[in-house]
């Protein structure tokens, strides 16, 4: 059993003790927690990148000069609202990749390659992420006039990077555990990343001794390096991952194998998870598809007979196109959320 006590002092990064069992014991503001192999990544996943503008916004300090020293306290303030808003690996993730690009900046300062480094963040394409962040703010390019100017510029960088790296757990996902070309051809190119461009893997190994006898520690040090090392982990353990049908995230089951609902809190109540609501849920929405396809049934049948008794009656023909074209329509809006089954049984009863 791994104590807090046993821990070393380590480099800021994510944590984990590698238990070589389909586990790890992730450290993180004090913690310890354990996570299913590929469990990390799938936390990682679930994060709304546009809810970092509104943590970013709250913190204090944002319109000072933009120094090592003015910035640390927006940084630790941050640093605070990631974990009281966020699941750990989240947290941490989103804090690693802000704390690389703000040190690499301070670092080209000091080299003198400021402009260079300055340079990656350049895009003169159209760029509605840039757009998003930087609207509503007195700037509209990356730079560190302020804190608040550079802490946008680390999460215009977050953000690229973020999107490549859910795309890329994504598209893996999609075709994990299928044999196709397409999953070959997929699992080949990442596989590069182990070989042709290893300097992508930032991760710290080191042996720790703790009253369970020595443990493997790994500290992650990027997203990228997240992703490579829960891959390659899934894929040697066979890891488990499942669509929440609830929630539409990915998971990895941390008990049974046969579970349907992930153990994050449900979109419907924050305070329970999609394993305690998502089965009600879903008979709700069945219900409600009965109510849906049951009234409608009713509504095209009399119609139908309407039309084939009075072939001349225009107005019966042209309600009963109306019928067949809309429902289609409400079809994708009650399947999307966007429209609620008594609004659908408001539109029908036009039609009695």
């Amino acid at each position: 059993m791994i104590t807090q006590d046993d821990l070393p002092m380590m480099d800021y990064g994510l944590s984990v003790f590698y238990n070589n069992n389909k586990s790890y014991t992730l450290v993180g503001n004090g913690n310890l927690k354990e996570y299913p192999v590929g469990g990390l990544i799938c936390e990682f996943c679930r994060l709304a990148p546009t809810e970092l503008k509104e943590v970013i916004l709250d913190c204090p300090g944002l319109n000072d000069e933009a120094t090592p020293d003015t910035l640390l306290d927006t940084m630790m303030a941050f640093q605070e609202k990631l974990f009281a808003r966020y699941d750990p690996v989240i947290a941490i993730m989103v804090m690693v990749e802000f704390m690389t690009t703000v040190s690499e900046w301070f670092q080209a300062i000091r080299q003198g390659d400021e402009n260079e480094y300055i340079a990656m963040f350049k895009n003169d394409e159209p760029n509605a992420v840039k757009e998003y962040i930087f609207k509503d703010t007195p700037y509209t390019e990356a730079g560190r006039e302020t804190n608040l100017q550079l802490m946008l510029s680390a999460y215009l960088h977050f953000a690229d990077v973020y999107s490549t790296v859910k795309l890329v757990f994504y598209q893996i996902v999609g075709y994990y555990g299928e044999e196709n070309e397409t999953r070959e051809n997929i699992l080949s190119n990442f596989g590069q990343f182990y070989s042709t461009f290893m300097q992508m893997q930032h991760i710290d190994f080191r042996i720790v001794v703790t009253e369970s006898g020595f443990e493997s520690m790994y500290t992650l040090k990027s997203s990228i390096s997240l992703l490579l090392f829960e891959m390659a982990n899934s894929i040697n353990h066979e890891a488990n991952f499942k669509k929440c049908p609830n929630c539409e995230y990915i998971f990895v089951p941390d008990g049974r194998s046969d579970t349907v609902y992930c153990g994050y809190p449900s979109p419907q109540n924050k305070a329970k998870t999609c394993r305690e609501v998502g089965a009600q849920a879903a008979r709700a929405n069945k219900e409600k598809s009965d109510i849906v396809t049951r009234e409608y049934r009713k509504t095209y049948m009399r119609y139908k007979m309407k039309t084939q008794r009075h072939p001349g009656d225009k107005e019966a023909w042209d309600s009963f196109s109306d019928l067949t074209s809309g429902i289609k329509e409400w079809r994708q809006e009650l399947a999307q959320g966007t429209k609620s089954t008594e609004q659908f049984l408001e539109w029908l009863s036009q039609f009695s």
